[in-house]
């Protein structure tokens, strides 16, 4: 046996089934935090889109799109 494997059985063999349900619990409790933050990160992202889509347009930009129209037809 690897001796990272070995390692593995030993910390298995030494947790108490009350640390296994604590263990649980804070893993639940990290992917819990996981999903939040994800969640954070993308509604914040979909804020930043929607603020940048509001922002008007240079005066630039609409001359060159009008350009651009009489030039195809």
């Amino acid at each position: 046996m690897h001796s990272s494997g070995l390692l593995v059985s030993r910390l298995e063999t030494d947790v108490e089934s009350g640390d296994r349900g604590i263990i649980g619990i804070m893993s639940a409790v990290l992917w819990v935090l996981v999903g939040v933050f994800a969640v954070g990160v993308i509604a914040g992202g979909l804020l930043r889109i929607r603020a940048w889509l509001a922002k008007p347009v240079p005066p630039e930009v609409i001359e060159a799109a009008h350009r651009d129209d009489d030039k195809d037809g």
